[in-house]
């Protein structure tokens, strides 16, 4: 499967420029917003309590922050394509949203 490969197209709908995984997963979560218009979904959450590990995609996000601290997460997914999806995970530094984490997947996996 090759991820990398890209073809750049006009875009007549409007919708914003594609969403690389290395850009989108180093910017703030204001200038995402910016770039690449609304994501797909976002969710604003709590990291995992003690013990609790998060499901799905989530699931390697928890390697970042020890349970039992109260930190909030912001997760937004966009639409790469018709069937690739990048999520992002952010958490407040300095009054913005930095991403910590990212990942793209098919959509249409199951976790």
């Amino acid at each position: 499967m090759l991820l990398s490969c890209q073809t750049k197209q006009e875009n007549p709908s409007g919708k914003k420029a594609s969403i690389p995984l290395g850009t989108v997963s180093k910017i703030s979560f204001e200038k995402a917003l910016s770039h690449y218009g609304n994501p797909y979904k976002t969710e604003v959450f709590n990291n995992a309590k003690k013990g609790e590990v998060f499901p799905g995609i989530r699931a390697e996000i928890g390697k970042y922050y020890k349970s039992g601290i109260k930190i909030q997460i912001r997760e937004a997914i966009w639409n790469k394509n018709d069937s690739i999806q990048i999520a992002v995970w952010y958490t407040k530094k300095q009054n913005l949203w930095m991403p910590f984490d990212s990942f793209e997947y098919n959509k249409f996996t199951d976790f």
